[in-house]
């Protein structure tokens, strides 16, 4: 879902990403509560895309840029609403002519939820988003970037209720009206690591050192504090204030993370783009065929214990299959040798 910086895998980034990616789901499951969900929703995208941001890299041509982006996101975006499309037409028999799919896959959007598959709005936009990105990048002088992003702030909210009243009921195309809040995220975030590779590393005062945990913490309860309340979501802008709180629970669930190396998480991290693609029509065939609410109303388990258990066996699910299918294919390879 992103570019590496080198070929060192980086096992931090993994887990943050499997936290992340754990979060989507959970936030996608309808036992969950709107509280929980309100608040997962005021970080869990922005997140990616400031992971993306972060891990960016102009070092490739844009051609083999360019390429890489297609195979990486644009194929896994039309193979998952395939998918979604046959499950929609056949299991949960959503009548939906192929025109109308075609249609769909298309616009993409918030019109990958009429195809049970509301998560693959990321991939289609992130493809758009990281192409824009990658000329951003290329600007040599920090001042100008800087420059653009306080007109992308400022952008978000104006373009973003533009498309949302243009369009009705939020089916933008290509989820344009999240592009500048996306852009925002990955340029901060690609700033942030400029300013820790040539600050950081000098900062050898002990003091100072530790300060930095306790500023992250305070900006982290006023982001609690601003978020509180606030429905705002990434596609669903109201006030520039979500920009502000995302950032302020961001930096804080990154310090927290970056020297968590969990293997089950990490693995989650890895494979993120198979559980976004696949958690969605997982989770809506469980709530439309397996009784599962009545299940947890028997045994008087909680909304919020009922979601987390869900998501993990979700999540496990896709994980075991993508593990075995890995462990098929590195036999054939074998074998073939």
């Amino acid at each position: 879902m992103i570019n590496e910086i080198s070929n060192k895998r980086n096992t931090s980034i993994d887990f943050i990403k499997g936290i992340a990616i754990f979060s989507v789901v959970l936030a996608h499951c309808w036992l969950l509560d709107r509280e929980v969900f309100h608040f997962i929703y005021s970080f869990h995208m922005p997140l990616f895309f400031c992971i993306s941001g972060y891990l960016f890299s102009t070092k490739k041509r844009y051609k083999n840029f360019l390429v890489g982006k297609i195979k990486n996101l644009l194929i896994p975006y039309v193979l998952f609403f395939f998918f979604s499309f046959i499950v929609s037409i056949t299991i949960l028999q959503r009548e939906i002519t192929i025109l109308n799919g075609i249609k769909y896959l298309i616009l993409g959007g918030k019109n990958c939820a009429r195809v049970c598959n509301w998560a693959l709005w990321y991939l289609q936009l992130f493809f758009i988003a990281s192409n824009i990105f990658y000329f951003i990048a290329k600007i040599k002088y920090s001042f100008v970037r800087f420059f653009i992003i306080i007109m992308l702030f400022i952008v978000s909210l104006p373009i973003q209720q533009y498309c949302n009243q243009t369009f009705e009921n939020e089916y933008v195309p290509f989820a344009f009206n999240a592009l500048c809040p996306a852009l925002f995220f990955m340029l901060v975030a690609f700033e942030f690591r400029r300013i820790k590779e040539n600050i950081v590393p000098k900062l050898n005062n002990k003091l100072i050192r530790g300060i930095i945990p306790v500023v992250s913490f305070g900006l982290f309860a006023i982001g609690i504090l601003l978020a509180a309340g606030n429905s705002d979501e990434i596609i669903r802008l109201k006030s520039y204030t979500f920009l502000i709180y995302s950032l302020f629970i961001l930096q804080f669930i990154v310090l927290i993370c970056q020297n968590c190396h969990n293997k089950y998480i990490v693995y989650m991290g890895k494979n993120s783009l198979m559980i976004l693609g696949l958690h969605r029509p997982l989770l809506v065939l469980c709530s439309n065929i397996l009784p599962v609410k009545e299940v947890f109303d028997y045994f008087h388990i909680t909304n919020f214990a009922g979601a987390v258990l869900v998501s993990s066996l979700c999540v496990f699910a896709i994980c075991f299959v993508n593990y075995l299918v890995e462990s098929l294919s590195k036999k054939i390879k074998e074998k073939s040798n």
